[in-house]
């Protein structure tokens, strides 16, 4: 219960500043409009294309244990 706990707060986190407040502040500095707008979508539109083809990548390779291993060095910093 802890770790989801705290799974849903670090994402509500993420989805709260990172994806508000990021791009709010690109348009503070003065980045153009647009590439604040990208600067806003792009990050969730590449990670929704990459779940659509991970999953045939794994199952074509077989090595779940692997890719789970690579997957969470990647994403624990």
């Amino acid at each position: 219960m802890h770790y989801s706990m705290s799974d849903a707060f670090f994402f509500a986190l993420m989805a709260g500043a990172g994806e508000g407040y990021f791009v709010a502040f690109a348009l503070e500095i003065g980045l153009n409009p647009v590439y604040a707008g990208l600067l806003g979508t792009m990050p969730l539109f590449i990670g929704g294309f990459l779940q659509l083809f991970i999953y045939k990548k794994i199952n074509l390779s077989g090595r779940y244990h692997r890719f789970i291993y690579i997957a969470s060095v990647l994403t624990h910093n």
